[in-house]
Order: C-alpha cells, then structure tokens, then sequence
C-alpha cells in the first residue's frame, strides 16, 4: 500500500515538474502570442456562433413572413 501512494506521489511531482519545466521555458513575449492567439480563436468562434444564430433568426422571419402572406 505504501509503495502505491510512494509511486503515485512520484508520478505526479514528475509530471508537475515537467508542466512547470515547460511553462519556464517561455519566454513572456512568447506567452503573450500564445495569449493573443487563443483570445483570436475565441474571437473567431464568437463571431461564428453569433453569424449562425443571425443567419437561423433571419430563415425563421422569412418563414413567418411567407406563413403570413399565405393567409
């Protein structure tokens, strides 16, 4: 039972390390274009959803629109 808990502690700090490791390695410019890269693709996707809801709301007034002149 302890050798479990002694490997799962190794095992994270492990990969705790190697995360921190990685993270230092960056310079703070290149964490910025990685910041502004993200905030673009969630600009991107935004942009998106918001064109697909305008597109859906104007196909469901003209159905209205022809629903009413049928009348």
């Amino acid at each position: 039972m302890t050798d479990d808990r002694l490997s799962s502690l190794l095992n994270w700090s492990t990969f705790s390390g190697a995360v921190m490791a990685g993270a230092g390695a960056l310079s703070l410019a290149q964490w910025l274009a990685i910041g502004g890269f993200l905030l673009a693709l969630a600009g991107f996707g935004v942009n998106l959803w918001h064109k697909i809801q305008m597109v859906r709301l104007r196909k469901r007034e003209l159905r209205l629109q022809e629903q009413q002149a049928a009348h």
